[in-house]
């Protein structure tokens, strides 16, 4: 609660200080995924092990690609990129470089007191500025301390600056238009309600009424949504979830199959439900062609019912995390109607 109370009093200082600015910000503008370092070169090289734990976490696809990318950059160019969509800070109080004494400087004595004692170490700031855009501070009194601290925090740090990512990219998504009139449809005929962007389009609904497939092209993305009657019980283990989604696939997308040995399961709460993740890779042998995917599974008591909610990549050539982000947000806009089983 401390570090909160000092975090707001530090947001105020910055808010009524050197940063302060008129109402109107322009855009931020840049990629999602990328993060723009101002830091001395020296110190940066010493904690580059620890900043890359932190932001650079891999993601196959089956190709590695990043989650975030680090660009480090002189202070001198902080008006160049002043307006970039993410911007870090990071520097050591009384440093004698040119970004610790720009940080220092931004600092009043209790501030620097309460980072000195362990209370604050890294500060999130919206829209700083421009609009959309998120400006991070890490600051220590130490090398040593400044290490330390990025390790412990990495976790936290990470978990922010992602939970920001995703709410900044849906509200990108659906700026240019919404499928209303289809999701409308979908939450009649079936109960449950998901987020579609306005040029996907439904493909294909069984005979009895338990599964949904919506798809966009170029490139190739889909999202499938299958429920059963079963047992609570089944979710204990996963390899069922390999088999149904390999059954499923084999029927609809052409014989695709899951790469087993890229493939792992995560337990994880999707919409306060207990769930099953599977992150990997498909493949189709008889197209030479697969991607990244991600399966959720969960068992909702009221009805009895395993949902299994799955998306998709076909993007060769192509960065994919970016569309595999985009069906994300999408999955995770599903929700249950109360009281409405329909089929």
């Amino acid at each position: 609660m401390l570090k909160k109370i000092f975090e707001v009093f530090f947001l105020l200082i910055l808010m009524f200080s050197i940063f302060s600015a008129c109402a109107y910000k322009d855009s931020s503008y840049g990629e999602y995924e990328h993060i723009i370092v101002f830091a001395d070169s020296t110190l940066y090289k010493n904690i580059r092990p620890e900043l890359e734990q932190t932001f650079d976490q891999f993601v196959y696809t089956p190709i590695t690609e990043k989650s975030f990318y680090l660009e480090l950059q002189p202070l001198q160019r902080l008006d160049k990129y002043k307006k970039y969509r993410n911007i870090m800070f990071i520097g050591l109080l009384d440093g004698k470089d040119v970004v610790s004494q720009y940080i220092t400087q931004s600092f009043d004595t209790e501030v620097q007191s309460a980072i000195k004692q362990g209370k604050i170490f890294d500060i999130f700031q919206e829209d700083l500025f421009a609009k959309e855009q998120m400006v991070i501070f890490l600051a220590s009194t130490d090398l040593i301390t400044l290490k330390q601290n990025l390790i412990a925090a990495s976790d936290e740090i990470y978990k922010k600056l992602e939970n920001y990512y995703f709410d900044r990219l849906e509200r990108l998504m659906f700026t240019k238009g919404e499928k209303t009139v289809l999701e409308e449809y979908i939450a009649e005929k079936y109960g449950w309600r998901i987020r579609i962007q306005h040029d996907y389009h439904l493909v294909k609904e069984s005979d009895a009424g338990n599964f949904v497939w919506l798809r966009r092209i170029n490139p190739d993305r889909s999202l499938f949504v299958f429920r059963f009657p079963a047992d609570s019980l089944i979710m204990s283990d996963s390899q069922w979830l390999v088999d149904l989604r390999d059954s499923l696939t084999t029927i609809y997308y052409e014989r695709d199959s899951i790469a087993q040995k890229d493939t792992y399961t995560v337990h994880t709460e999707f919409h306060d439900h207990a769930a099953l993740k599977l992150v990997g890779v498909w493949q189709n042998h008889k197209l030479y062609i697969g991607g990244p995917f991600r399966t959720y599974a969960f068992f909702d008591q009221d009805q009895k019912y395993i949902y299994v909610i799955d998306i998709l990549v076909t993007a060769p050539t192509r960065r994919k995390k970016p569309y595999l982000d985009q069906l994300e947000v999408m999955a995770n806009s599903f929700q249950l109607l109360p009281g409405r089983l329909s089929l």
